[in-house]
């Protein structure tokens, strides 16, 4: 029990330092947004005429709106996950406890999903692309395959160790799919349906 316990403090503190980084990264980005911001009024300055941009408000929503709006829309919640990581991950839980160890790594997921892809439409902003789908991975193929390569390695990594150490793999579905079909929408079933087997197959191919 001791190197799952080390583990567990080894990843404590990693996740500790990921959230802690991106909470100050997405409260500067909400502070000094890129590009800055007008520090003047518009050459209309005139009483009669609505001036063109106003003092403190960002370059890059003039530019582009919409995608300006995107980015906001995941810097909220890569900073507040980021808190919510934060102060899950410093409560004391029980090395056996591993649904609490499971929901502890799909919050710490959850920012790096949303600084990813606040990244992305970051790189649209700057490098003036419109958005589309097959653009963004067609761009960034590489680093996407290189972040799915990553994760699924880890996720193996630590199913690998809640199967050795923790819980039997078929509790901890038994666990997953009542956890899902509690909060599952109806109108989403084929969904749900995709991804519990989805869930079974990862959990088969670990134990």
């Amino acid at each position: 029990m001791s190197e799952v316990q080390d583990w567990l403090k080894e990843m404590r503190s990693g996740i500790i330092v990921m959230a802690s980084v991106f909470v100050a990264l997405s409260f500067w980005v909400a502070l000094t947004p890129p590009g800055g911001m007008w520090s003047d009024w518009g050459p209309n300055g005139s009483t009669n005429v609505t001036a063109a941009h106003q003092p403190g408000k960002p370059i890059l929503y003039d530019l582009n709106p919409k995608l300006f709006k995107k980015l906001m829309e995941f810097n909220r919640p890569t900073f507040f996950c980021s808190i919510a990581t934060i102060i899950l991950i410093i409560q004391p839980f029980s090395p056996q406890s591993s649904l609490v160890i499971f929901l502890v790594l799909y919050v710490a997921i959850l920012p790096l999903l949303f600084m990813v892809t606040e990244f992305l439409y970051m790189d649209l902003l700057l490098t003036g692309k419109s958005f589309n789908i097959p653009g963004i991975i067609k761009t960034n193929f590489f680093s996407l395959m290189l972040i799915a390569f990553a994760f699924f390695i880890f996720l193996h990594s630590t199913l690998k160790r809640l199967n050795r150490n923790l819980v039997p793999p078929q509790q901890l579905l038994s666990l997953l799919i009542e956890f899902i079909d509690k909060r599952s929408n109806p109108r989403c079933r084929k969904f749900i349906a995709k991804f519990k087997s989805l869930v079974r197959k990862i959990v088969f191919y670990v134990s």
